[in-house]
């Protein structure tokens, strides 16, 4: 009877001890960070097609800006385009709205997605000459940015 009871108890303890070991492959994080899009800007028509992103941070180095952006998806590959409106407030500097346009390509997936996207700012440029500045507004973020021709 002890050999039994002893037998029982020893294949209980074994049994609630037993997991499996997941690697960090195997975890479902929550976020993914894919790697870095570089896209070249261009001027024309606001799109108002865009499907949601959230701005993060944005910086401006040279002729390029560099957006970190969230979103969700996933499961399929988005798309991103950097348009400038033709029109430009005549300040000193001047001011061009700009808007980051993203296609999300149907993706229905809902992991948070977290992206960095390098713009080629050089079509933006109020004149392209050395030392010529311009504001840029990008639609979604709320200060201005300040774009100095290189």
């Amino acid at each position: 009877m002890k050999n039994i009871t002893l037998f029982v108890l020893s294949v209980v303890l074994l049994s609630c001890g037993t997991r499996k070991n997941v690697t960090k492959d195997e975890q479902s994080d929550s976020t993914e960070k894919p790697k870095e899009t570089m896209i070249i800007a261009t001027l024309g028509e606001f799109s108002k097609t865009s499907d949601p992103i959230t701005i993060s941070s944005v910086q401006v180095d040279g002729n390029f800006m560099t957006i970190e952006v969230t979103y969700s998806g996933g499961c399929g590959d988005h798309s991103f385009q950097m348009i400038g409106s033709s029109m430009i407030a005549k300040l000193l500097p001047p001011i061009r709205a700009i808007q980051l346009v993203h296609n999300a390509n149907k993706d229905e997936c809902k992991k948070m997605m977290i992206q960095t996207i390098k713009v080629d700012l050089s079509a933006l440029a109020y004149k392209k000459e050395s030392g010529s500045e311009i504001y840029l507004t990008l639609e979604g973020w709320k200060e201005k940015v300040k774009y100095t021709f290189e």
